[in-house]
């Protein structure tokens, strides 16, 4: 059986109400909270949206994840970089998970238990092997690898990324081939894999439905 923790509802924080909507259906044991969604430029309004979900889903018994994603890493934040990383750390300083795009020249050179993140368009294994270093020079609790084009060789690498360091890595695609990937990765050992919420789905992102349907029976019969 599959941990709870493990699968994590993307939560779309178009506003805190709604963000509180969400948070109270998440259908799993793990919450993102994608505070790029919000429109605001100003890191203190951002830090305080997400501290206020942040304790209503641990007060649920939820894990969290907030992060502030860029347009160039698929967000749709657009303020500065500065910004975001203000907003991430006042986060973090409270004791929440955050998820730093490691790679950005701005990413922070430490952090306390954090997730380093990257988007990657295109599927090289140098670029996730910078990533992970650059993750564990952080000391990031986690590391999650994206790979944007959705192409078999992109799943397959996604899939020896994360046999390689499993239980600390997670890495998948988007597109065609995103809920297979997701399923491998969660079998392989990633540390969490990402759905959309089912009053919220976003495109590229499958439904905890699509997910469950594709896990192999309990048990099996592999030694």
């Amino acid at each position: 059986m599959i941990e709870p923790a493990r699968l994590c509802t993307v939560i779309p924080v178009r506003s805190v109400s709604h963000g509180l909507e969400l948070i109270t259906t998440a259908p799993t044991g793990c919450v993102e909270l994608r505070l790029d969604f919000l429109g605001s430029n100003n890191p203190e309004a951002i830090a305080g949206a997400g501290l206020k979900l942040a304790d209503e889903a641990e007060d649920r018994g939820l894990s969290v994840i907030a992060t502030v994603r860029s347009r160039s890493e698929g967000g749709l934040f657009q303020g500065s970089p500065e910004v975001a990383v203000k907003a991430l750390a006042l986060i973090e300083s409270s004791g929440i998970r955050v998820d730093y795009e490691a790679l950005k020249p701005w990413a922070p050179e430490s952090c306390d238990a954090c997730v380093a993140s990257a988007h990657l368009s295109k599927p090289r294994e140098e670029t996730a092997v910078e990533l992970v270093k650059r993750a564990r020079r952080m000391n990031a609790s986690a590391a999650k690898v994206v790979f944007m084009d959705g192409s078999p060789r992109a799943a397959a690498l996604a899939a020896k990324l994360v046999t390689h360091w499993s239980g600390w890595l997670t890495s998948f695609t988007v597109g065609k081939l995103g809920v297979c990937s997701r399923v491998v990765a969660l079998e392989l050992g990633a540390p969490f894999i990402f759905v959309s919420h089912h009053r919220d789905p976003l495109r590229g992102v499958p439904l905890l439905s699509d997910i469950i349907t594709h896990l192999p029976a309990e048990g099996g019969v592999l030694p």
